[in-house]
């Protein structure tokens, strides 16, 4: 059991390095202020993660299945609630009503970006599950099976979309605290759902690298999004005859 325990974890440090040298390289590219390598590693760094992961599915795959404990099995149901639509759609906005009880301007303008890269996220995830048809572990129908347009839900492996939108969420908050411990907190929440999406054998490591990669850059370009309309409002709550509506405003 200490072997098992001991295998599983090696899988749990694995994902953490690979999936913080993504959200890490823009801070790094950043610092340097090379304009020049940021955009160059911006389509490499991620492109190398995505491809170099389907090497590991099957491997990784093999020994989460392997490695099933009750301690472990409990810990992996974090993706029954972040992650999940509904969960996770009413936390959020529960969160922008709460900015605007609290008149909190930092907490409305989070929950603004964090509603918002989790929507698109989502929506361009899901297209590409269709796209993909790629089967789910469970299937056993190998790492590299693709049924495109199938609509299937067992054929909605790839990206995952837990990964994506926690991993969206997830960087939408470590942006708002410039706090270690607390971007640590958020950084691992996310990966922790992405290993128990492939502890539960519904996805591939490739999905969970893919999904992740995809939320990390839709929450990246969501805070570029609201720097340069500062000025204009993205979402409004406004209250006409007792009925409260939420606008959205997407500036092109």
């Amino acid at each position: 059991m200490v072997v098992k325990n001991r295998n599983l974890f090696k899988l749990f440090i694995f994902l953490t390095l690979i999936l913080n040298t993504v959200a890490s390289q823009n801070l790094f590219c950043q610092e340097f202020g090379s304009n020049y390598f940021a955009e160059d590693q911006q389509v490499q760094i991620p492109y190398t993660l995505i491809i170099g992961s389907f090497f590991f599915d099957k491997t990784l795959q093999k020994l989460a299945q392997e490695n099933q404990t009750k301690t472990l099995s409990k810990f992996a149901d974090i993706d029954r609630y972040y992650g999940d639509k509904y969960v996770t759609g009413g936390a959020l906005l529960g969160l922008y009503g709460m900015s605007y009880l609290l008149k909190n301007e930092k907490l409305k303008e989070t929950s603004e970006k964090a509603i918002l890269a989790a929507a698109v996220s989502g929506i361009l995830i899901s297209g590409l599950k269709e796209i993909f048809g790629r089967s789910r572990p469970y299937r056993k129908d190998g790492t590299l099976h693709f049924k495109p347009f199938s609509f299937k839900e067992s054929r909605r492996s790839l990206p995952s979309g837990h990964a994506g939108v926690t991993f969206a969420i997830s960087t939408i908050m470590a942006n708002s605290m410039d706090n270690t411990y607390w971007k640590t907190f958020w950084y691992t929440s996310a990966i922790s759902v992405g290993a128990a999406r492939i502890y539960k054998n519904n996805h591939w490591f490739s999905d969970v690298v893919t999904g992740s990669v995809l939320g990390y850059f839709v929450a990246q370009k969501t805070e570029e999004l609201f720097r340069e309309n500062k000025s204009n409002p993205i979402f409004g709550l406004t209250v006409n005859n007792g009925v409260t509506s939420l606008s959205f405003t997407y500036p092109f």
